[in-house]
């Protein structure tokens, strides 16, 4: 994808980027968004939003002013560099999971691969959301689909997040 214009995303699918980068307890900090914005040459248009509404305002805004989604991409591909998460590699997969989640119903099917790096998908784009759950092969979001009680998913977490095959221990 570098170096060609990419269409605009829907809004849908920035703020569901938005959502997850900027999830309170799972996504960056306020700082971390600010700096990336920095890196990626994207003007901080509301400093002084929640951080999934000032990302998501930043991101909108310059894509509607450059009539093109190269933002988005830029800001992703900046905030899952995989060396940010060297001390924390569960939290890579578990972004990687959120945005894939999202990504797979863009521009005929995107995701995050294990570089960081945004690429489509062989299989097009998802339609529906359990397509979309089947596809990503994230283990929790179809727990989640499935409306698996929180306490299960908290005691699985490290399991789940690395992907094990394993049973969870309680």
């Amino acid at each position: 994808m570098a170096g060609e214009l990419i269409p605009q995303f829907e809004a849908a699918i920035v703020e569901g980027i938005s959502a997850v980068l900027g999830d309170t307890n799972t996504g960056l900090t306020g700082s971390q968004i600010g700096e990336r914005l920095r890196e990626v040459r994207v003007r901080d248009v509301d400093p002084k939003n929640t951080k999934w509404n000032r990302l998501y305002n930043a991101l909108a805004h310059r894509q509607n002013q450059d009539q093109a989604g190269n933002c988005v991409v830029a800001f992703v591909i900046a905030a899952m560099k995989p060396v940010r998460f060297r001390n924390d590699p569960a939290r890579f997969t578990y972004l990687q999971d959120g945005l894939n989640e999202v990504l797979i119903h863009a521009h005929g099917g995107l995701r995050v691969n294990n570089k960081g790096q945004v690429a489509k998908v062989k299989a097009g784009a998802a339609e529906t959301l359990d397509e979309a759950a089947a596809r990503t092969g994230s283990i929790r979001t179809v727990l989640r689909r499935r409306s698996i009680h929180p306490e299960v998913v908290r005691y699985c977490t490290d399991e789940l997040l690395a992907r094990n095959k394993f049973p969870c221990r309680t």
